[in-house]
């Protein structure tokens, strides 16, 4: 049984994303912590998620070979008639598996014997969402990218099934009800298509229209759907129409040898198509205002934008032209997956491509703080300098709706665990043993007059001048403001300012004011009197000690 839930559910093997439940705010929603760890996917992480023990298992559904062999429709949405959307899938002919997510939401899982490229996945599965008039309530589209990039994971998703025998998280039959995992195995073998090129092909062309018009993905999805035209969306439909027939109407007549013209085609399109029909007055006028004025299509309409298609419609030679499909995919792609690697402070980063030669593109990781990813210039502005000049519909993008647009991505985002080498506080504690390193270290307290560091034998701390400190980091080019500065010695160092007197050669004291450290390192390497120099052990702390003592 886990062999074949493996099998199924087979992708990213080198890295794994996982889940653990908290108390949410939401009724219905839940809420937690999720992670990405860079660790293999092993069988015992399988089993536990089925049943239930520890955080639940997510996978990533590409491959190092940019392939998979499943794919997600995401539609988290609380109090959907999710019963009608399974009847939909089936009215269709849909070969989608209805999940219930960990939210109580759905995932429409479509699944494949054998590897193909991810990018068939995606294409299919967003002509599914909208022949299903889901286009505008996704949550995401699984897998999010169509290509593997190498130092990256991937988006994951949170496995179906998720404590088995008790959970929620199953699959719906035809009838609504629950699935057992065996069930679900027998519903695998129904729907899992041994490859998608049906769904990849283009359908053939009609001379002569039948149940279906040849034209926008989005008038074509809306009809699968509804039949018709329905009362409501009818004059925004009709004006997609009417903008199709007269981009197509001149090579309809090349083809046919039938001259037809807007007005023509759109009034038997509205006969036929749209119930009940437009009156005359309302598609003359719809004829009229294409003739005075350029438009386009209305693709962001909430009535059209359900079933709208634009990866489809982008390869129509009459469908919305390049610049409309930026407007409404590239613009997207650029604002890409964000990845969270949670160091103090956090960075952020996305992979885009840049194109180093005429036929070359190279994955370039472009990171950002969290102030520049929601400041719509700065954000620009970083992917220029990587090389990466977005297209203008970014540039277009509204302040307000590029912010909207990011929150949803930061809501997202992926997060990695950071080592503590990446945070700054290990870095600044790094610089001052780097410091300490490439300064003379005695044991004699006298010396900090002279610009020398002292350790002290018996609290084991480290004194420092602050003016020699400073003048390190000014040699080195670190800048950092003295406020900075002393927040960094006082609150990651715990260092100490004291103000204490050291002694001369004639025994005379003086005021000796310096910063203590508490270094516990062994082996740092400290100058005795002669020149020569040793590293402080447990050893050698004694001898010094005692050596010092005689001398006093």
């Amino acid at each position: 049984m886990i062999e074949e839930f493996i099998n199924i559910f087979e992708g990213l093997d080198s890295a794994y994303g996982w889940f653990k439940r908290e108390v949410s705010k939401i009724p219905g929603k839940q809420e937690g912590l999720s992670r990405v760890e860079r660790l293999p996917v092993t069988k015992e992480l399988w089993e536990n998620h089925l049943k239930g023990i520890g955080n639940s298992l997510g996978i990533m559904p590409v491959k190092e070979d940019s392939t998979c062999k499943w794919g997600v429709i995401d539609v988290d949405i609380y109090n959907y008639d999710y019963e009608s959307l399974l009847k939909k899938v089936r009215q269709l002919n849909l070969p989608l598996i209805l999940c219930r997510s960990k939210s109580g939401g759905a995932h429409l899982f479509l699944f494949t014997t054998k590897f193909i490229p991810a990018e068939e996945m995606q294409f299919i599965l967003k002509n599914f969402a909208a022949q299903l008039g889901l286009a505008d309530k996704l949550d995401r589209i699984y897998p999010m990218q169509t290509k593997f990039i190498t130092g990256g994971t991937g988006n994951w998703l949170n496995m179906p099934y998720f404590n088995h025998e008790e959970g929620y998280r199953y699959a719906w039959k035809d009838n609504f009800e629950a699935a057992t995992l065996e069930e679900f195995f027998e519903m695998h073998k129904k729907y899992a298509q041994e490859n998608l090129d049906i769904f990849l092909k283009e359908e053939p062309k009609k001379e002569k229209e039948t149940r279906e018009p040849q034209m926008l993905p989005c008038i074509k999805n809306c009809l699968k759907d509804k039949k018709c035209i329905p009362s409501g969306i009818r004059n925004e439909f009709a004006f997609q129409a009417a903008l199709f027939y007269s981009k197509s109407a001149s090579t309809y007549t090349k083809i046919t040898g039938k001259k037809k013209d807007t007005g023509i085609l759109l009034r038997e399109f509205n006969n036929e198509w749209i119930k009940p029909s437009l009156e005359e007055k309302e598609v003359s006028k719809i004829v009229e205002s294409l003739e005075k004025n350029e438009y386009k299509y209305k693709c962001k309409v909430p009535g059209i934008k359900k079933y709208c298609d634009a990866s489809t419609c982008k390869r129509n030679v009459f469908g919305i032209t390049p610049e409309e499909a930026v407007d409404l995919i590239q613009a997207d792609e650029t604002l890409g997956q964000i990845f969270e690697y949670s160091s103090v402070p956090p960075k952020y980063y996305m992979y885009v491509k840049v194109k180093r030669s005429k036929t070359k593109l190279e994955d370039v990781r472009v990171e950002f703080k969290g102030s520049e990813l929601m400041d719509k210039k700065a954000f620009i502005s970083k992917l220029q300098d990587f090389g990466y000049f977005p297209p203008r519909a970014l540039e277009r993008m509204k302040a307000d709706d590029f912010k909207n647009v990011m929150d949803q991505r930061i809501d997202k985002k992926i997060t990695e665990e950071a080592t503590e080498e990446a945070n700054i506080d290990h870095d600044f504690k790094s610089l001052m043993r780097d410091f300490f390193e490439k300064t003379t270290v005695t044991v004699h307290k006298i010396h900090l007059l002279s610009g020398a560091c002292y350790y002290d034998l018996e609290d084991r701390k480290i004194h420092f001048k602050l003016a020699e400190l400073k003048s390190y980091l000014s040699g080195n080019r670190i800048l950092m403001s003295a406020s900075e500065l002393m927040f960094k010695i006082q609150k990651v160092l715990k260092a100490k300012k004291t103000n204490g007197k050291a002694k001369t050669k004639t025994g005379e004291e003086i005021s000796c004011p310096s910063w203590s450290y508490p270094e516990d390192r062994e082996n740092i390497l400290i100058t005795v009197e002669d020149g020569e120099t040793l590293k402080i052990t447990e050893e050698e702390v004694p001898k010094l000690l005692e050596k010092n003592n005689e001398k006093n």
